[in-house]
């Protein structure tokens, strides 16, 4: 008989702490941080609950550019990632994570306007006048952003969240060249990376997609989440399993 192999998620854990030392943690139990489609997939399967899925880390990031423009990474490509203890003490310092030439060109030289290209590259890119502030739910399938975070899941998703949201849409909570709420903050003509958070809609309001860490309050500008800061993160275990057909 021919054995097959297949791939399984087979366990989950959250822990609440500062980045490096959650990504530690998750290490040590063999997970890896969840992507966006990951999550999604756990939000759909599992009830809804006001406190089961709060705001947390995931495995993608944004990139913002000096230019204006953004990079969505993936896992693999997120540079906070393959930094941990770095960028995280540089949000200690409350100074952003800045990128070196090298791994800004690494990630560079793999972006693409195409979602398809870019779920095969890693890294997608968004030009600044093309980037919504808001995504209906029912256009998650549609819209770039959503399309390469949740891939085959977004349409799904977008309206699982619409059952359980007060807003139709979900809040892009991303640094904008003259913006009066999230403007680029200060030496941004220097590139850094700043990890992307999914909100719970009765925390956030809508299912937010945040990108800068936004807390809300504290004025118009609101309070910036950092990833010195204790927060939520998910690990997945994947598991090779033998079948036999």
């Amino acid at each position: 008989m021919k054995k097959t192999q297949r791939e399984e998620k087979t366990n989950e854990y959250t822990c609440f702490a500062p980045f490096d030392q959650g990504l530690a943690q998750l290490h040590n139990k063999g997970l890896e941080l969840i992507t966006a489609r990951e999550l999604a997939e756990i939000h759909s399967i599992k009830p809804p609950h006001t406190y089961l899925f709060p705001i947390s880390w995931i495995a993608e990031s944004f990139v913002y550019l000096s230019n204006g423009n953004i990079l969505v990474t993936t896992r693999e490509q997120n540079p906070i990632l393959q930094f941990p203890q770095e960028a995280t003490q540089q949000h200690s310092e409350e100074s952003e994570f800045y990128l070196s030439d090298r791994v800004l060109k690494d990630i560079f030289e793999r972006a693409q306007t195409d979602v398809d290209q870019a779920l095969i590259t890693g890294v997608l890119l968004l030009k600044k006048e093309t980037l919504p502030e808001k995504i209906p739910f029912e256009q998650f399938s549609q819209q770039p952003l959503t399309r390469f975070l949740f891939r085959e899941l977004a349409a799904e998703y977008g309206q699982f969240r619409s059952k359980f949201s007060h807003k139709p849409y979900a809040s892009i909570h991303v640094f904008r060249p003259n913006s009066q709420l999230f403007p680029l903050p200060h030496r941004s003509l220097t590139p850094f990376a700043r990890d992307i958070r999914i909100g719970n809609s009765s925390i956030l309001g809508s299912s937010d997609i945040d990108g800068i860490g936004y807390e809300g309050g504290g004025g118009m500008g609101g309070t910036y989440f950092q990833l010195a800061q204790h927060n939520y993160m998910t690990g997945i275990r994947l598991r090779n399993t033998e079948a036999i057909p």
